[in-house]
């Protein structure tokens, strides 16, 4: 069940961040790590620019996805 959860917030980041017209998310804000990664992820598909190589965003989604096993 938890894994569904995670990847909902994954995917509703990334259809956020697709849709919305903002370079950035607010600075104070309560979103999960995982909603966060999809948003920007959401983002650089709208804009057309990668923030960083597809294996570096593999490695940081893996580590996210291990921290969110431990909460």
């Amino acid at each position: 069940m938890r894994d569904i959860i995670q990847a909902c917030e994954l995917v509703d980041g990334y259809r956020t961040g697709f849709s919305d017209d903002r370079e950035k998310l607010p600075a104070q804000h309560n979103y999960s790590p995982l909603y966060v990664f999809g948003w920007l992820n959401g983002r650089d598909d709208r804009i057309g620019k990668p923030r960083d190589t597809a294996e570096n965003l593999r490695r940081e989604l893996a580590s996210i996805e291990q921290l969110a096993a431990w909460l």
